[in-house]
């Protein structure tokens, strides 16, 4: 185990059962997926005292959001590259996100003035789809705006829709 692994362990034995909570956000919130001090969960109640079984299942449910949460991110930037967005207007925006085999899929919106906007990523036949469209009312008032553009690993179209109010 590299010294700073050893340290980070002894830092969570050392600490009290009421701090576990916050260290384990910390420790999600900070550490590397791929860098993470990760030891097996014991099933043996012989083996290990109940306080030190907490110790390790705090640490693989840090683990485990770490890594979800990285996976998410990396998704994030590369959809906002393709549309030409921000990745925090996505990020910080309302919504949810799945995940499961690498592959995440997600929904987010937000309104700017009199703009919504929707992003919705998923997988159809191992295929990953984007969907992002807008919705406008017209400087005139009398119109909405819609547009929406389809992304796929391959290809891109766009249209947009004028509906009257």
């Amino acid at each position: 185990m590299r010294d700073r692994r050893k340290v980070l362990h002894d830092l969570i034995e050392e600490a009290r059962d009421e701090d576990l909570p916050l260290l384990g956000e910390l420790i999600a919130r900070f550490q590397r997926p791929l860098d993470f001090p990760l030891q097996a969960v014991s099933t043996s109640a012989s083996q290990e005292s109940e306080p030190a079984r907490k110790r390790q299942e705090l640490l693989l449910e840090a683990h485990m959001h770490s890594r979800w949460t990285h996976l998410e991110r990396q998704h994030i930037a590369s959809t906002a590259k393709r549309l030409g967005l921000d990745p925090a207007r996505i990020e910080f925006s309302a919504g949810g996100a799945s995940g499961g085999g690498g592959k995440v899929q997600m929904t987010r919106h937000w309104s700017k003035e009199s703009t919504f906007s929707r992003l919705n990523t998923f997988h159809v036949e191992n295929q990953e789809i984007i969907t992002f469209d807008n919705a406008e009312v017209s400087d005139s008032g009398s119109d909405v705006v819609y547009k929406l553009r389809v992304l796929t690993d391959k290809a891109e179209s766009a249209t947009d829709l004028n509906v009257r109010l």
